[in-house]
């Protein structure tokens, strides 16, 4: 999974750019000097890191090597460090960072508090680390294909209503105080996206690398059709198609 960068750019960069600036907003105070991307992807948080903190020293870490490379061609990260690695097992000195930070991962991490009890080991004392996860019963555009991909294949869906490792803000905020974090504070965060017809939104649905996009890919082409339907059905008829969306985000410090 999450070896097609171009697929996941076009499904989820959008929404990850929008997101971006709300997160780094309120994760952050202030400028930190270090600044480590957790599960960085393609790099939508560190470009908005960039242009929001000029000169802080970024590095991303990411077990697909597909994502990393996506993020090093960027034109604004030329100079930021990135490493191919897990979060359960980062490559990384103690106190490495003055800030930890990690957007829309957290349901991909195997084993989430070990995930943390890194995160706060690379962190530096006094340093905020933080992390933002879709809430998938306010993500539109996730629950609308997997509704629809459950009412039309449900044999092959139905796992994919599983519940997230992390479903509201109170296991955020739990996770974060058992693994040993200061200053807990949790915050709901909203963002809007514009789609100029339903076609822009149904595109990207074909080739992202996600498990409901991957079940969708793997239907025959009438099936397919059927959840398109379903989708639009879903999401309105309305175009421009005016998206909203919510997460939920978790901040500590070290």
């Amino acid at each position: 999974m999450y070896g097609d960068a171009d697929g996941y750019e076009a499904y989820m960069g959008g929404w990850s750019s929008l997101l971006a600036p709300l997160f780094l907003r309120f994760a952050l105070a202030e400028k930190p000097e270090e600044l480590l991307d957790l599960g960085c992807g393609t790099g939508n948080l560190l470009v908005a890191a960039r242009k929001m903190f000029p000169g802080v020293a970024l590095t991303g870490v990411d077990p697909s090597a597909a994502l990393l490379e996506r993020a090093l061609a960027h034109p604004r990260l030329a100079d930021a460090n990135f490493t191919k690695g897990a979060a359960e097992a980062l490559p990384f000195r103690p106190a490495s960072f003055n800030a930890v930070l990690s957007l829309l991962v957290l349901q991909e991490f195997p084993e989430p508090q070990r995930a943390l009890a890194e995160m706060r080991r690379v962190a530096r004392r006094g340093g905020p680390v933080a992390a933002c996860q879709w809430d998938f019963a306010k993500m539109p555009v996730i629950a609308a294909l997997v509704d629809a991909l459950v009412e039309v294949a449900p044999a092959g869906a139905l796992r994919l209503r599983s519940s997230p490792v992390f479903a509201s803000e109170d296991e955020l905020r739990q996770a974060w105080l058992r693994a040993g974090f200061a200053e807990v504070t949790v915050r709901r965060l909203a963002v809007t996206r514009c789609y100029a017809n339903f076609a822009a939104l149904w595109g990207p649905l074909l080739s992202g690398p996600t498990p409901s996009t991957l079940t969708l890919a793997r239907l025959g082409s009438t099936d397919r059709e059927a959840v398109r339907a379903a989708v639009r059905r879903r999401l309105g008829a309305d175009e421009p198609l005016m998206i909203r969306a919510e997460a939920f985000a978790v901040r500590g410090v070290a």
